[in-house]
């Protein structure tokens, strides 16, 4: 199993609608994410961030980033 070289943390949150009448979001996203870090914790930590902000959340998204070859 490959291990994720890189980790990020993306919280999208509802801003509203738009003139138009369509649905609005804006996102917040951190790059240092651990690899290894559980998700769990890392998802408690996203509540947390949110709960900071006006807006409702609509998702929290973990991204990880994997190699699928390794040079010898």
């Amino acid at each position: 199993m490959n291990q994720a070289i890189k980790s990020k943390l993306t919280i999208e949150f509802y801003a509203g609608l738009t003139e138009e009448g369509k649905e609005s979001f804006v996102s917040k996203s951190f790059q240092q994410i651990r690899n290894r870090a559980d998700s769990a914790p890392l998802y408690e930590a996203a509540q947390a961030l949110a709960s900071l902000q006006s807006l409702p959340v609509s998702a929290i998204v973990r991204t990880n980033e994997y190699s699928l070859h390794h040079l010898a």
